[in-house]
């Protein structure tokens, strides 16, 4: 068995290199994409603002900050994106929530 030279000097880049690479920011930045358009195709139309308003953020984030995290954003500009999620109706009334955003999550698992 013959050793293995790892490392920027042996044109190998470290993970931490590789957690802040371009290459890695369009893989995290696709993967919240494909949230986002989830949601979309998910979630009730009675208006459609809240299929409308949906944001993919990526950033350098992580426990130390030091790789790309992406958020998804949806209803920042909306009356009813936590009433439609999570449950209660204009009127103050308790309703089931669409539980979208963990449908999307669930389907992404999947994916991987």
């Amino acid at each position: 068995m013959r050793d293995v030279k790892v490392g920027r000097a042996h044109g190998f880049r470290g993970l931490g290199e590789v957690l802040v690479s371009p290459e890695m920011r369009r893989l995290v930045e696709s993967r919240a994409n494909t949230a986002a358009l989830l949601y979309q195709a998910l979630v009730a139309k009675q208006t459609g603002e809240l299929a409308r308003d949906v944001q993919v953020r990526t950033r350098i984030g992580g426990p130390n900050r030091d790789r790309w995290v992406a958020s998804v954003h949806v209803g920042e500009h909306v009356v009813q994106d936590l009433p439609h999620e999570f449950g209660y109706d204009r009127n103050g009334t308790e309703v089931d929530g669409a539980h979208d955003l963990d449908q999307v999550l669930r389907m992404l698992a999947r994916f991987t």
